[in-house]
């Protein structure tokens, strides 16, 4: 499928399982979670938490799970704020200020 794929710790992973010694981080990789989904974040702020996480991973000091996803834009004048993830069918709640 083409996908770079990484845990939740920036290893990357295949088929096989984890690649020793392969590590990726950033917009170009996908995380594959234990229950086998993927997710491709775009955000600096992804960005930002996979170099801390892969930091603290390199380091041997990881600590508990990462904050839910999140970013924001503005589109049309408008903030847009999502935390967690965006899932095709899946409902939304809008507030607005």
């Amino acid at each position: 499928d083409g996908l770079l794929l990484a845990d939740e710790r920036g290893r990357v992973t295949n088929a096989g399982g984890v690649v020793p010694d392969h590590f990726a981080i950033g917009d170009a990789v996908s995380r594959r979670y234990p229950d086998g989904t993927t997710e491709r974040s775009e955000s600096w702020a992804a960005a930002r938490l996979h170099g801390a996480r892969l930091a603290e991973e390199l380091c041997g000091a990881l600590s508990e799970p990462g904050p839910r996803p999140y970013f924001w834009t503005e589109v049309a004048g408008r903030k847009v704020q999502v935390v967690g993830s965006l899932r095709p069918g899946m409902s939304l709640q809008v507030e607005f200020e």
